[in-house]
């Protein structure tokens, strides 16, 4: 946890790889500026990483996906759709790590299926089952839980988390 934590504060934002539980500060990096922008090109590019729990060969993967489809829209909807994602996302597990590792145990079903891979995509009307002992009941209007089982009403959710990306440099990484 220390060295998630240590990340983070290098550079200068919550990655949400730690719980909500913990206690800890992050304080605002000084501007970027100093640095030219293939730097902060890297810099974004290591944040999706670190965020994601993703590394270089998928996303690379969804690197070419996007530049077919040219949306960066599209993009960060391949990123936050991912299972792992999503199972945290809504407020079952307290980490991406602890629903990863749900997923690869076998531990996780979506609409009756076993899934083991945690890059895959959810859509809308998805059911998603947990196993896990929880009475749990949460109702938006993206997710509607009841103990284990999560239903995605909509995938739109991901346009929330829009805002906390650097587009600027995120558009001239991915044009190359």
């Amino acid at each position: 946890m220390k060295k998630r934590i240590r990340l983070m504060r290098s550079l200068g934002e919550n990655l949400e790889l730690v719980s909500n539980n913990s206690k800890f500060s992050i304080k605002p990096k000084r501007s970027f500026s100093r640095f030219t922008t293939y730097k902060r090109e890297l810099i974004e590019k290591k944040k999706i990483k670190l965020r994601y729990n993703i590394n270089n060969k998928t996303l690379n993967r969804l690197i070419a996906t996007y530049t077919r489809k040219l949306s960066l829209d599209y993009f960060v909807m391949l990123l936050e759709t991912r299972l792992d994602n999503v199972i945290y996302r809504s407020g079952v597990l307290k980490t991406r790590k602890q629903s990863r590792q749900f997923i690869t145990h076998g531990l996780v079903r979506v609409n009756n299926n076993k899934v083991t891979s945690p890059c895959f995509t959810i859509k809308s009307n998805d059911l998603i089952i947990i196993n896990i002992s929880s009475s749990l009941t949460i109702s938006n209007s993206y997710f509607y839980i009841v103990g284990g089982n999560i239903m995605v009403k909509s995938i739109m959710f991901y346009k929330n988390y829009k805002p906390s990306f650097n587009f600027f440099y995120l558009t001239k990484l991915l044009n190359r």
